[in-house]
């Protein structure tokens, strides 16, 4: 049975999370055989971002993904990370068609509080 890349960087995570030194390099060296073996190796990148991801999640890391319609201050991303943990990390995204207002992910929660999506809704009413 084949594993995605998203369960081969979380099993990497898992495997890897405690170990030190010689010990480390053995079991990432025996992963890259496996990966091999399971011809994954040309995944490898995907499997990092899944690791990275994995890791930050498993150290309470809150990733965010705000989307504007304009360019938001660093003190502005901040108040907004706020609301969401101490560690969050924060990418931003600009799209005009929005026309003002924010957009924010979460995991699987999407917060529309968009001027675009108000308007949809008063349309809607209207109608």
């Amino acid at each position: 049975m084949k594993l995605s890349p998203k369960s081969y960087g979380r099993v990497l995570y898992e495997v890897t999370k405690n170990e030190k030194g010689e010990n480390l390099e053995k079991i990432v060296e025996h992963f890259f055989l496996l990966l091999s073996h399971d011809q994954m190796l040309t995944k490898i990148n995907y499997i990092i971002e899944e690791f990275i991801a994995y890791a930050k999640e498993m150290s309470g890391v809150t990733k965010l993904e705000i989307t504007s319609a304009r360019e938001l201050s660093n003190v502005e991303i901040k108040k907004i990370s706020k609301h969401f943990g101490d560690k969050v990390e924060a990418d931003l995204k600009i799209d005009k068609t929005i026309l003002g207002g924010l957009k924010i992910k979460n995991k699987n929660i999407i917060m529309d509080a968009s001027l675009k999506n108000q308007l949809n809704k008063l349309k809607n009413q209207l109608a």
